[in-house]
């Protein structure tokens, strides 16, 4: 029996999207700010995939030229508290990891509410599970993955008390999502058989590691 079923392809996003992507617009929906304005950092996809989901008002910065701001995101050219909601998602672990501390501190200052961020989480089992699917793949994400290594979100969280306690922000939390054998499974779907990667994917079984981190910051109480 299968354990997972890929999401349908007729709302025009793809599946290894939809979960982060789901959460934090609802996360933002949630807030209930008219007329957001919002910053997607790391968003220059083209097709920006926030609006997809009913989000509006988004700019996007990255250092991609199709983005509507060209700059890099530990030097942000935007005043502070400039954006009701600032978001990142699949970006930290594109950055250097010396720069990610000035990176989530930017996103803090240049939000006026809430930063919602989402990456990869630096584990062993997410690490390996990324060189096997490697193996069967090419994919430029994942190899910048592994050059620059996956986000540790301890230390983002670290930070955030840090944060905190100075009265710059004043809650956040932190949410453990994606199933790691799922994401395996789909990856390598068409590429390899599915019964060889359950073999292969052995130290994923029976019990759940997630795929990523979703980090909700709030610079104003929640309602």
């Amino acid at each position: 029996m299968k354990l997972f079923k890929k999401p349908k392809q007729d709302n025009k996003y793809h599946w290894e999207y939809y979960n982060r992507l789901h959460i934090i617009s609802s996360a933002i929906k949630k807030l209930n700010i008219p007329s957001a304005k919002i910053l997607d950092v790391g968003g220059a996809t083209g097709d920006n995939l926030l609006s997809k989901f009913g989000i509006s008002n988004v700019t996007t910065l990255d250092l991609a030229p199709n983005a509507d701001i060209v700059a890099s995101a530990d030097n942000m050219p935007a005043a502070d508290n400039s954006y009701d909601i600032v978001t990142c998602i699949d970006t930290l672990e594109h950055i250097p990891p010396e720069k990610r501390e000035r990176v989530i501190h930017e996103l803090i200052r240049v939000a006026g509410k809430a930063v919602f961020a989402a990456a990869p989480v630096n584990s062993p089992e997410n690490n390996k599970a990324e060189q096997l699917v490697l193996k069967y793949i090419k994919n430029h994400f994942l190899t910048e993955h592994q050059k620059y290594g996956l986000v540790d979100f301890q230390k983002i969280i670290s930070i955030l008390h840090k944060e905190k306690t100075g009265g710059i922000i004043t809650s956040f939390e932190s949410s453990e999502i994606d199933d790691l054998l799922n994401w395996v499974i789909m990856m390598t779907s068409g590429h390899v058989n599915e019964s060889a990667i359950y073999q292969e994917a052995y130290f994923l079984e029976n019990k759940f590691h997630p795929r990523r981190t979703v980090i909700s910051i709030y610079k104003e109480p929640v309602r």
